[in-house]
């Protein structure tokens, strides 16, 4: 998940006045503009660090072993194969 700016938002025109929105939007583009920051060269980086940091929430002890309770509490099928897709996705 990360930021999406659209067209005439506070995002939007403040990253476009810095010169650090990464394309633009127009009709039949599939391409999403992103905001470069700093600390990122390109949007695979942007992607990784995202990841990363998804990861690093949703992986800790706490969080899985609530998570964890939550499946079994509630028998959820569902929920648990999601849980393990995005596991597989966490350690790739």
């Amino acid at each position: 998940v990360r930021l999406v700016p659209y067209p005439k938002t506070a995002v939007y025109e403040e990253a476009k006045a810095e010169n650090r929105l990464v394309g633009d939007w127009s009709i039949g583009n599939s391409f999403t503009p992103w905001i470069k920051l700093p600390w990122i060269n390109s949007l695979s980086d942007l992607e990784k660090e995202t990841q990363r940091v998804i990861n690093r929430v949703y992986l800790r002890p706490h969080y899985l072993f609530l998570f964890a309770g939550e499946v079994l509490k509630n028998a959820n099928g569902m929920l648990a194969k999601y849980a393990l897709q995005e596991a597989g996705k966490a350690f790739r």
